[in-house]
């Protein structure tokens, strides 16, 4: 190395960090995705950026160059942090389903990116290029996928099923990655391309790379010992004792920087070893990362997330693919095989997802929003490319292709995954427990009884159908000033999408239509009774409508929104009340017998109501 080199890589990676950092902030702040910010803080300094306007070096463009190794050292430790997530037992609660819906978005979309590839692709992308791009759409970001979920609170079967599909299809696309990758190395190095030989050829590469991860885990599974230490001043029902290299490290019961240090310098290790070879470096972490979640201590995993270490490498790998794009190179063409990319992950993501969901009949809420959650794409599709870059004839081509097109995803998918978090948060958080729950949250101050008024309540209902019923109820509420007119039809339409989800007939002739939306600024419910001629509702038991409740409340009020569900939900499961309310003979008889019953609530709310 010259010596007038190090001044250039000091300002290289200063400048890059320094940017990354602040526009990684800057985007956060703008709600737009803070990875999205850390690629473009990276642009800002890519010596290619700089050319345009005069500045830069052919030494600052080789200190940039040298930094490149980093990318494929924190993502091959990322790709061994994944395998904690095929432990058989996760893999087991997946369930049949689960594996079902990926199997088929990775189907759907893999071929329609390659299809769009060879049809439009020209001459300008190689068939094994197609084949490679169609691989690397199958990618999608588990981390910013974990992170929205988290900071929205978002649990149950979304929950499970979103994190389970993203993680097994990811497992499932650095397999076929590594084969295609392989298969396409084999190719460019004069080796034979039949397909029997190319097969048998790539599954001994894999081998040889399952036996070095193999290896790294034999290494690791020696140097941290699980035993049992002495009692400790705090509880700690699982230990970690590093053996033959006890002299240099401290027993740790705790996630530790010295089993961070050599987990990651094993990894980086066997991928260079792997790497020299000719092998797929990241079989051989993924195979690492697999072998212990199954047969040592999970507890390695918690030192890949000690401190502020993780933000660090996450901050350094996306600086230095914004840093690596060469600007230079962009043309309308390329331009153009971005957008048929764009379309074909998009599509083959959503519609893919969307045809699992429906073929396992999933609950149709689940079915709404799940597609929308597979769209981010992130660090797995660029360290890819990056490699590919290296090691492929034209493989920057590829990488110029997918980068662009993972910013999209990135920008775009977050903000699409958040609206559908955002909607599934407002048709179900809270509410299953509610409606499955024997008693209901009430006090002496009930909702019901404080927004609902005498000319809220409807005796008999004229409408004849469901749309019927909303479009009466909506307008009552429009005669008594609780909403505008002019949101009287929006309203309409967000009724009637709930409902095409799943139907809020609950059975047993009751229905609880409501909504959380940004249209109104104040919660407002009406309620409504149809003995004589019940409405066909398509509720849960298949049986008619005779009772609807329908209310809804601002965006931000789930507090209220959830209360009020649960004070209507205690009502209407009272057999006797139903009855008694389906015998009044007009409105002012109906609200006298609802607030009646509601004065008996703080006698009542321990017991258990009969009914459903």
């Amino acid at each position: 190395m010259n010596f007038n080199e190090i001044p250039f890589q000091l300002l290289s990676i200063g400048v890059l960090l320094v940017s990354a950092l602040l526009m990684g902030k800057l985007f956060a702040r703008l709600g737009v995705g803070e990875i999205t910010g850390q690629i473009l803080g990276g642009v800002l300094v890519n010596p290619s950026f700089l050319h345009w306007f005069g500045v830069g070096s052919p030494a600052y463009h080789d200190a940039f160059a040298s930094l490149k190794f980093m990318m494929f050292a924190i993502f091959s430790l990322t790709v061994f942090a994944l395998g904690e997530e095929m432990s058989f037992e996760r893999v087991r609660k997946a369930g049949r389903d689960t594996l079902a819906i990926t199997l088929v978005q990775i189907l759907v979309t893999f071929v329609l990116v390659l299809v769009l590839f060879l049809l439009f692709g020209g001459d300008g992308t190689p068939v094994v290029h197609a084949f490679i791009i169609a691989t690397v759409g199958l990618a999608t970001a588990p981390v910013a996928l974990f992170i929205l979920i988290k900071r929205m609170g978002i649990e149950g079967d979304l929950r499970i099923k979103a994190t389970n599909i993203v993680v097994v299809s990811n497992v499932v696309q650095i397999v076929l990655f590594s084969i295609c990758i392989q298969f396409a190395l084999d190719v460019e190095g004069g080796e034979s391309a039949t397909l029997l030989r190319a097969l048998a050829r790539v599954t001994k590469e894999i081998a040889l790379s399952l036996a070095i991860g193999a290896a790294i885990f034999l290494v690791l599974k020696t140097a941290i010992r699980e035993t049992p230490l002495e009692p400790l001043p705090y509880r700690s029902d699982e230990t970690t004792e590093l053996g033959f290299l006890r002299f240099f490290f401290e027993d740790s019961p705790t996630p530790s920087l010295e089993v961070l240090l050599l987990v990651f310098g094993l990894i980086c290790a066997g991928a260079a070893l792997a790497w020299t070879l000719g092998l797929p470096f990241l079989i051989t972490s993924l195979a690492a990362g697999m072998l212990v979640a199954n047969f040592h201590s999970r507890r390695v995993f918690d030192s890949l997330f000690i401190g502020n270490i993780t933000p660090i490498l996450n901050l350094v790998f996306f600086a230095l693919v914004g840093a690596s794009l060469r600007l230079e190179t962009y043309s309308l063409q390329i331009l153009f095989y971005v957008f048929l990319y764009v379309v074909g992950r998009g599509a083959g993501k959503f519609f893919g997802t969307w045809l699992g969901c429906k073929m396992t009949r999933q609950d149709p809420k689940i079915a709404y929003c799940l597609p929308m959650l597979m769209l981010p794409q992130a660090g797995l599709a660029a360290v890819q490319v990056a490699f590919i870059s290296f090691a492929l004839p034209q493989g920057e081509r590829v990488f110029q292709i997918v980068i662009p097109g993972m910013i999209v995803f990135e920008v775009g998918g977050i903000l699409v995954s958040e609206r559908a978090l955002r909607k599934w948060k407002s048709w179900v958080v809270g509410e299953a427990k509610i409606l499955r729950g024997r008693t209901a949250v009430v006090s002496d101050d009930a909702v019901l009884t404080r927004i609902l008024t005498e000319n809220d309540v409807i005796v008999p209902l004229s409408a004849h159908n469901k749309a019927e019923v909303l479009n009466e109820m909506l307008g009552r509420l429009v005669e008594n000033e609780h909403i505008a007119p002019q949101v009287k039809h929006g309203l309409f339409r967000e009724f009637l999408r709930r409902e095409r989800i799943q139907s809020t007939g609950i059975g047993d002739g009751v229905a609880i239509p409501h909504i959380r939306t940004a249209l109104v600024d104040k919660m407002s419910c009406v309620l409504g009774i149809k003995r004589d001629h019940p409405v066909e509702y398509k509720a849960i038991d298949d049986k008619p409508v005779s009772l609807v409740f329908l209310f809804l409340s601002p965006e931000k009020e789930t507090g209220n929104h959830l209360r009020l569900l649960s004070e209507i939900s205690y009502v209407l499961r009272d057999a006797r009340e139903r009855e008694i309310l389906l015998g009044a003979g007009n409105a002012s008889e109906a609200y006298r017998i609802l607030t009646d019953y509601c004065k008996t609530w703080p006698q009542e709310k321990a017991g258990s109501p009969s009914g459903v």
